[in-house]
């Protein structure tokens, strides 16, 4: 049985977020939906590529940088914002979508330490 899925992806390009709906029984994709990118601006790339250099100086030893809360911000602040226009241009779609909660890392870096908990978005 097919069903809706929406995903959102942030790659290295720093170029957006893009956020697409697709059709799947879960192990294939049977159709692809609606998509859009978000533009990170100017400014929020700069931070972005800031935090990625943060980053390799850090290499985990000592203190997180205080940058990566400045890009936590950023990304959720993106993905969030896609995952609402995709839906408010795509109403039919979201009405067949069941709630889920999604767990979010704690920080831009932590994914290379391994999830911890963080920051939570409820879908609708």
């Amino acid at each position: 049985m097919d069903y809706v899925s929406l995903g959102l992806m942030s790659g290295t390009s720093l170029d957006g977020v893009d956020a697409a709906f697709l059709y799947t029984d879960g192990e294939r994709i049977h159709e692809f939906g609606p998509s859009l990118c978000i533009q990170y601006s100017p400014k929020e790339r700069l931070i972005l590529e800031q935090t990625i250099q943060s980053a390799l100086k850090w290499n985990f030893i000592g203190q997180r940088p205080s940058i990566f809360e400045d890009a936590d911000n950023i990304i959720l602040k993106t993905h969030k914002l896609a995952v609402e226009q995709l839906c408010e241009t795509n109403k039919s779609l979201v009405s067949t979508l069941k709630p889920h909660r999604f767990s979010w890392p704690n920080s831009f870096a932590s994914s290379a330490a391994g999830w911890k908990k963080g920051a939570n978005i409820a879908a609708w």
